[in-house]
């Protein structure tokens, strides 16, 4: 992504929005555009650095059910 993605100053429709436009630039496919999008301070990690899957699914639900 590029660092105009990276703004802490994004709504949900506008992450979306890029998402869409990268779809329609053929980019992506339809399928990458998310039902929902969460924000977050961080992310829980691993002792090696790793995303913590099974903490973050507990934090904010499993895929899904939201």
């Amino acid at each position: 992504w590029s660092s105009d993605v990276c703004s802490s100053d994004l709504t949900e429709e506008e992450v979306k929005s890029l998402i869409r436009a990268r779809v329609e630039r053929g980019d992506l496919s339809r399928y990458a555009i998310p039902d929902h999008v969460f924000f977050a301070e961080a992310l829980e990690k691993t002792s090696v650095g790793k995303l913590d899957k099974k903490k973050l699914r507990v934090i904010y639900g499993a895929a899904g059910s939201v």
